[in-house]
C-alpha cells in the first residue's frame, strides 16, 4: 500500500489562508447596496384604514396600515429607489364558519413636490388570503418606486366600499 507524502503543517496553513483570501475578495467584489436616507414617506390619517371584499367570497374585511419601512439606494438616474415595505393588519368582519378565500388590497403611492404637487401616482394591488377559520391576517406588502431628490412619498389604502 502506497502512502501519501505528509502535508507539512506550515504548507497546509499556506493553503487554508490562499483559500480564505479568495473567499475574501470573491465576497467584496458580490457588493452590497449603498443605503441611504429615504426620503419622507407619509399617509393621510383618512388612508390608513379601508373597508374591502375578498374576491370570491364577497366578504367584508377591514384593513389598516400596521407600519411601514423603507430601504433606499441612489438611483442611477439620480433620485432616490425605494423598496417600502407596508405591514398590513386584515381582519374578517363576519362571524361563525370562516371559509378560505383571496383578499386583494389596494394602496396608491403618491410621489409628491416641495410644493405639494403630484408628480406620479403609482396603484398597489397585493393579493393575500384567509385560510379557513382565519379572522385576522398581518401580511407585509413590498413595494418599489424611484422618487426624485426633494420629493416624498403618500401611501393611502384605496376602499373598495363607499
Amino acid at each position: 500500500m502506497k502512502h501519501q507524502p505528509r502535508t507539512s503543517l506550515s504548507a497546509f496553513s499556506a493553503r487554508v489562508f490562499a483559500l480564505g483570501a479568495a473567499g475574501l475578495a470573491l465576497a467584496s467584489c458580490a457588493g452590497t447596496p449603498d443605503h441611504i436616507s429615504c426620503p419622507e414617506v407619509s399617509a393621510p390619517r383618512e388612508g390608513t384604514q379601508a373597508y374591502m371584499r375578498m374576491d370570491d367570497t364577497r366578504e367584508i374585511f377591514d384593513v389598516r396600515m400596521n407600519g411601514v419601512n423603507g430601504l433606499c439606494e441612489a438611483a442611477d438616474g439620480g433620485g432616490t429607489e425605494m423598496t417600502v415595505s407596508v405591514g398590513l393588519k386584515l381582519k374578517r368582519a363576519a362571524e361563525g364558519d370562516l371559509v378560505a378565500g383571496v383578499a386583494q388590497v389596494d394602496m396608491i403611492g403618491i410621489v409628491v413636490d416641495a410644493d405639494n404637487n403630484v408628480v406620479e401616482t403609482k396603484p398597489i394591488k397585493y393579493v393575500t388570503g384567509f385560510r379557513k377559520g382565519q379572522r385576522l391576517h398581518y401580511p407585509v406588502a413590498e413595494y418599489k418606486i424611484t422618487v426624485a431628490e426633494g420629493n416624498r412619498l403618500v401611501l393611502s389604502l384605496l376602499p373598495s366600499l363607499y
